[in-house]
């Protein structure tokens, strides 16, 4: 039985399907856009204000994305901010619309994402997470004096 988000359920099935398995899909999450948007809009139009932008999912990078359209900016930019993913499947995604990866943690974990982000290249840090996300990556962040 899987009991994760649509879209997370029907990736996590093939793969099991293709193992052998009769995987049973229960959706018990979805993800849904802020009620409002204007913190989200601010940091966007002020995007090269930023080091790095730190994507810890490809559903962020599917908002991410779909805000950035709406707002008519840029994708891909030119210059700053050098981009962050947790991991391959994050980091493709952003490859597929053309948005080159900076750094990938060694481990794909968002507390290795925090503990290794390269602080010589500027720290300031965009992230754009689900309201209901763990807080030890920002955590980790302020910690090694990152402005989240």
């Amino acid at each position: 039985m899987i009991t994760r988000s649509r879209e997370g359920n029907q990736e996590l099935a093939e793969r099991l399907n293709a193992m052998g398995f009769e995987p049973i899909s229960i959706d018990t999450l979805a993800f849904l856009p802020p009620l409002d948007w204007s913190l989200v809009d601010e940091a966007l139009k002020g995007l090269s204000n930023f080091d790095w932008v730190i994507f810890t999912s490809a559903t962020g990078v599917k908002f991410f994305v779909e805000r950035m359209k709406a707002l008519h900016l840029p994708l891909p930019w030119i210059d700053k901010p050098r981009v962050a993913a947790v991991g391959e499947s994050t980091s493709k995604a952003l490859s597929e619309i053309g948005i080159p990866v900076g750094f990938i943690p060694s481990r794909y974990m968002t507390k290795s994402l925090g503990e290794e982000l390269p602080s010589g290249e500027g720290k300031t840090a965009l992230l754009l997470r689900a309201n209901i996300a763990d807080p030890v990556l920002a955590n980790l962040l302020h910690e090694r004096g990152f402005t989240v």
